[in-house]
């Protein structure tokens, strides 16, 4: 079972994950002021395959499968951008720049900038 809630002001997601087995995972963006559900949807995921990387910034879910590309999942729209494997390594650790609506991402002594354009 995989749990995680992570907030963005001014709404919070719910992420639930029972077992590697579903093609899908359920989503539920809560405002954080009046706990309503303001959108409930299932982002497609590949069956058999761990979750390497899930972080929220802003509307913007960053979601990658083991051996898959990474989604950029907007939450309001469900708009989802791919990003290449190849491209897109596993990182280590992220650094979000709000300021600038970029992220760096970490992965051994390389320093990646990126936009949510990919």
């Amino acid at each position: 079972l995989a749990q995680r809630a992570s907030s963005s002001f001014p709404v919070q997601q719910v992420l639930t994950r029972d077992d590697e087995t579903q093609d899908h995972l359920p989503l539920r963006i809560i405002s954080i002021e009046t706990g309503q559900v303001l959108r409930e949807f299932n982002q497609l995921m590949r069956k058999g395959k761990k979750i390497d990387v899930i972080e929220q910034f802003n509307q913007k879910l960053l979601l990658k499968q083991e051996d898959a590309p990474l989604s950029i999942v907007d939450l309001l729209s469900t708009q989802v951008v791919k990003v290449s494997e190849k491209r897109f390594k596993t990182p280590l650790a992220f650094i979000f720049l709000y300021e600038h609506q970029c992220f760096l991402a970490f992965r051994g002594k390389e320093v990646l900038l990126w936009n949510f354009n990919s």
